[in-house]
Formats: structure tokens, sequence, C-alpha cells
């Protein structure tokens, strides 16, 4: 690819020596990974730019001119590599030595009702208290919303304001007539090596695929066990994640093929003009069927933004104003970019535009079935396939992960990382308390899994299915509380003292884990009427409760 002109460089250049710490605050890495990004435009811009956990400004924010904190918020607590900053960010005694210029971009699920950006506001609170002046104003991206848009919002407001108060006008590009005349790029590896080190992922052998439940069932859903032995490098801990990068379904991709009319091995150099979260991860060329295929989300809903530039773009009076009531409407969009261009086809797009409409692939989180005791080196998952008619009403939609994970047979191989699940999750992390566990696995790694927690399962456990929000959502899960727990008035007391840890695993993008604390709070109100609220957030902070939540 060509050297891509970026975004930042479009402002004004920084000072030289001008220091940006950006410190993040994330367990599955999305803030981690935002974080190395927006440094790197600042070093772009001219910024000597850091990257740190939190937890390393655990007692006072770094010595540089300017701060970026990237933080989402875990059950309205802070992440695990953030919790020392931010026990000394709230104490009252807490103090800065220096006004340093900070902003602070927040990042969570508005689902989550309860907790969203609980922990990034608080931050933003507490930095203004102390006297830091805000560069740009906190700013908060909705994973289930337009995450991308607002970070780019963001980004481009930020980068404005550092021109503004360490900007150097006097300053001109650094070339030397000794460099080279050419830039040689060794293209090794497979044609998704670079999104594959965007995202860290490896290459991992399935050793089993099995149909547990057929899509005939009550349901409407098939489940299936998959088995996946890891690399000699990697090891993981009961109730880690297992993080998979899909590719689109084949058929999905022939259909849009056959849609637009595009050959399908038409070669193509795609070169970025500017940096943008939308950009996609490439380091050669591909052809039209490799795009599609590893590259881009083909039905992921179109976000406000995207909604609004087709509006933009639409000659037609009725259309136009369909797609702007689409972008504003309080309920997310159903349709996808490419059905948006379907359904209203007087939009007329290039390539490159259709393109960046397009959000790149990104991975999905599956919660680990097995026990790391039982089996060290191979990890299991118990998959809900995702084939049901689309809420848009334009066909089946075909969930991306669980339909790839479904059609790879033994043998063959899935691009994955693992994932530590917060600390207080992990089964048996702290030995001195019972753990109530949702481990999906099949009956005999299930009970080794148990046992190695310290307690056994009712035998009469059974699937907990529970209705998510989105469409075909029903997700079986192995729920069970023990039964001090189950019982009401007094039973929570006995569980309080006995130390018992409720744990269910849940997706954080879906409504399991809100509705769960709805739940709760009832069975909390039964216990201490009028108290339910401060009875679950103090079982929260105390890691008493734990969620199983992927957002950040």
């Amino acid at each position: 690819m060509a050297a891509a002109t970026t975004q930042a460089s479009s402002h004004l250049a920084i000072k030289a020596g001008t220091t940006l710490a950006v410190l993040h605050g994330s367990n599955l890495g999305t803030c981690r990974a935002l974080a190395k990004q927006l440094a790197e435009e600042a070093t772009d811009m001219g910024c000597t730019a850091t990257v740190a956990p939190l937890d390393d400004a655990a007692s006072g924010l770094p010595e540089s001119d300017a701060i970026l904190i990237v933080a989402s918020s875990y059950n309205g607590q802070p992440t695990d590599d953030a919790r020392g900053f931010y026990d000394w960010i709230v104490d009252p005694g807490a103090e800065l030595r220096d006004a340093r210029y900070a902003a602070v971009l927040g990042v969570g699920d508005r689902n989550w009702a309860d907790t969203y950006r609980a922990v990034p506001k608080r931050i933003d609170e507490r930095l203004a208290e102390l006297g830091a002046p805000r560069l740009v104003p906190r700013a908060s991206a909705d994973t289930s919303g337009d995450f991308t848009g607002t970070v780019e919002e963001f980004s481009a407001t930020l980068w404005s304001a550092l021109a503004e108060h360490f900007g150097d006008a006097g300053a001109m590009p650094v070339t030397s007539a000794d460099e080279p005349l050419y830039e040689l790029h060794p293209i090794v590896g497979p044609v998704t090596s670079a999104i594959d080190a965007r995202f860290t992922v490896t290459p991992m052998t399935v050793l089993e695929s099995t149909e547990l439940v057929t899509a005939d069932n009550s349901l409407g859903q098939a489940k299936r066990y998959v088995q996946v032995a890891l690399p000699d490098d990697v090891e993981y801990h009961t109730g880690d994640h297992l993080t998979v990068l899909a590719d689109n379904p084949p058929e999905l991709v022939d259909e849009v093929i056959e849609r637009f009319g595009i050959d399908p091995e038409l070669r193509l150099s795609i070169n970025a003009r500017r940096s943008s979260r939308r950009l996609i991860a490439l380091d050669r060329e591909v052809s039209v069927r490799e795009l599609l295929t590893h590259f881009v989300e083909l039905r992921k809903p179109a976000t406000r933004s995207q909604l609004r530039r087709l509006a933009a773009i639409n000659p037609c009076l009725p259309e136009r104003q369909r797609l702007a009531e689409l972008a504003e409407a309080s309920e997310p969009c159903a349709l996808s970019p490419i059905e948006c261009l379907l359904e209203f086809p007087a939009c007329v797009v290039t390539g490159a535009e259709l393109l960046e409409l397009l959000e790149p692939m990104t991975p999905r989180h599956y919660s680990i079935a097995s026990s790391s005791r039982l089996s060290p080196r191979t990890i299991a998952l118990v998959v809900s396939v995702l084939d049901a008619p689309a809420r848009a009403g334009l066909g089946l939609f075909k969930g991306v992960a669980s339909n790839h994970l479904a059609a790879i047979g033994p043998g063959h191989q899935i691009r994955a990382r693992v994932d530590q699940a917060r600390q207080a999750f992990r089964a048996g992390a702290d030995p001195t308390r019972t753990s109530s566990s949702s481990v999906r696995e099949r009956a005999s790694p299930r009970s080794a899994a148990f046992s190695a927690t310290g307690w056994r399962p009712n035998k009469r456990a059974r699937p907990s299915h529970r209705r998510c929000a989105s469409s075909a959502s029903a997700i079986p899960k192995w729920t069970h509380l023990p039964r001090a727990v189950r019982g009401g008035g007094g039973a929570w007391d006995r569980a309080d003292a006995a130390g018992i840890l409720a744990r269910p695993a849940g997706r954080g993008p879906l409504r399991a884990g809100p509705d769960r604390r709805r739940r709760g709070r009832g069975l909390g109100a039964a216990r201490r009427s009028g108290q339910e609220c401060d009875w679950l957030i103090g079982l929260v902070e105390s890691d008493h409760y734990v969620e199983d939540v992927w957002a950040g």
C-alpha cells in the first residue's frame, strides 16, 4: 500500500518535544488498541507519544504536556489494569503536582444502562476537580451505536485542540536528499497477514466439531461443540475467552458479488488517503472475493453517520428523507450499508465510496467452556449458530463468527487468540469463596470444571435459555446457584457470610447481563426492601457478583 496521508497531518504540526501520555483502561483490548491508534496519529503530528495502562499512573499522572485517557467500565467498576489509578484519583487526598491538559474518551455499551460510562465519567470529573484543564470535552463511544463515528469526531477535535495549544506554524516536513529513492516492503505470509497482526490472532487447529442440537428445536438455533488445539506458546485459564477473527460466509459473498455485478477475480490496489478507524489492514493487492471474504463486514447494521452520508448523496427526495429518518430514529437501523444501497437504489456510489461505507472485519468473543485443569492444551466452545430471518426482512441473517466456526471441520484452522477474563471472574480465582459459574460444557468436562472450583453442581441443573435482544439470540447456558443463594430472605445473608460468588456469563452487547441485574434486584428487594440497588452495587464492588461482559 502507498503511504497514507493521515487525518492528523491535515492539522498544524506540533512543536518538537511536545509530549502526550495515552493511558488506557481495558480488559479485552478495545481501549488498548484504540489508545495505540491515537498515539500513532499523535506521533504523525509531531508529538512524542507514549502508551501505558492507567495503573502505571496509580500514584500520579505522568510528566507530559497533555494526558489522554481511553477507558471503559466493567460492571460499573474499573478494568483490571485501571483499579490502582481509579482508587488513587477518587481518593479525597489525591493531588496533581502540575495542571496538565487532559482529555477522556469513554468506551461502553448503552445496553448496560446502569453502569454505562460510569468510570470514564468519574475520572473526567475528578481531573477537573483536581485542576486539570480539559483539552476537549469528554466523549462516549457506544459499542452498540456509531462507535467509529464518535471516535473519529473525538480525534479530529482532539488534534485541533492540540494544534491550538502546542502548534508550530513554522514547522516544515522533514525530508532528506540522502534518503533512498524507493522504499521496499516484503510481502510474506497469507493474504490476511496484516489484519491478523492488527488483532494479534494466530492459526489454531480445530480438533472436533460436533452438532449438539439441530436447528429444528424449539429455539430455532443449532448448537455446536467445537474443540480447538492451542499453539505451544499459548495457555488459558478457566473462565477466559477465545477471540475469533472470522470470514464472511461464502454464500453471502457470492450474493453481494452477483447483486452488484462485480468481477470476483478483479485485482485491487487499495491505498488510504487519510487516517480513519475504517481503514482496512492490508499489505498487498487483493481480489474482490478476498476483500469481501476476509476484510469487511457485510451484514453489520449501518450507523447513523453512514446513513447520513447515504442520505447526502441520494438525489431522490423520498429516499433521502427516509434515510434521514433512519439516521435519527431512536432504534438502531436493521439494514447494513449493502442492504441500504439495494433498498434505496437512487444512491450511486463509486467503488471507493462503497468500501469506505463498510466497516473493517472485527473479531468476536466467545466464553471458553472447558476447564484448564482438565484440558490445558485444548479449549472447547459451545456455539449457538445464528441463522434466522433478518430483522430487516431481507432473507436470512447468518452470524459471521458462529457460521464460520460451524463450517470449519476437524484438521482445518481458525484465526484466534486467548483473552484473559477479569481476575474476579475466573473460576477458582479466590479459593476462599464458593463459585456459582456458568460453565458451558458437555457433561463430563463440565463436572470436572466445577470440581476444580471447589464445589459440585446440583444434578438437576439444566440449561437455562435466555431470550436476548437481537434476532434469534436465545443462548443456552448452564446456570446454577448454590441452594443457599436460591432461597429468599435470610438465605442471602447466609450467602454473604459464606462468601458466595455469583458469576453469570453473558454477551456484553446483548441484554442478558442487564436482565439478570434486574432479576437480581428483585431478589434483593425480597431480602432488603427499598435497598435493592445499594445491595446489588455492594455485591458488584466487592466482587461477589461479577458478569462476563465483553465491551471495552
